[in-house]
C-alpha cells in the first residue's frame, strides 16, 4: 500500500542499499581501465567505508568485482585493497531492425563491442523482408 507521506515512493534500508550500490557501481566504471583503491572509492561516491564495503560485498557475490592487495611494503599497517570491475563478467546485446536494414552488436559490460553484424534487408514485403534477413 502507497505511504500518504512519500507520495507513493519506495522508502527503507533496501532502497538504500539499492541506491549506495549504483553510486559505487558507477564510481567502479569510472575507474574502468584500472583497479580502485576503497578508499577512492569513498571519497568518489561520498558514501561510509562500511557502506562502500557492503556494495561491494554485493558485487562481488555477483561476481562482478575481483579483490586485489598491493605488494606487500616495508610499510606499517594493512596493504591497501584494490577492487577491479569485471567487464568481462558478462555480456549485453542490442539489436536495431530498421526497413532496410539489421543490426547486432554484442558487448562486454564496459560497453566494448565484441561481435557485430549487419544484414542488409531484402526488397521484399515488410514482413517476409524481416524473415528472411
Amino acid at each position: 500500500m502507497a505511504d500518504k507521506m512519500t507520495g507513493g515512493a519506495a522508502t527503507g534500508p533496501h532502497v538504500l542499499r539499492r541506491m549506495n550500490l549504483a553510486a559505487v557501481s558507477k564510481a567502479l566504471r569510472e575507474h574502468i581501465s584500472h583497479s580502485a583503491r576503497i578508499t577512492d572509492l569513498v571519497s568518489a561516491t561520498g558514501l561510509s567505508r562500511p557502506a562502500v564495503g557492503r556494495a561491494l560485498d554485493d558485487l562481488r557475490r555477483a561476481g562482478l568485482v575481483e579483490f586485489t592487495a598491493d605488494a606487500p611494503s616495508s610499510r606499517m599497517g594493512r596493504p591497501a585493497q584494490h577492487v577491479r570491475f569485471r567487464a568481462e563478467a558478462g555480456h549485453v546485446a542490442g539489436v536495431d531492425i530498421g526497413p532496410h536494414k539489421a543490426l547486432v552488436m554484442v558487448a562486454d559490460l564496459a560497453g566494448n563491442v565484441l561481435a557485430s553484424h549487419r544484414a542488409t534487408m531484402p526488397d521484399l514485403p515488410h514482413g517476409r523482408r524481416v524473415f528472411e534477413a
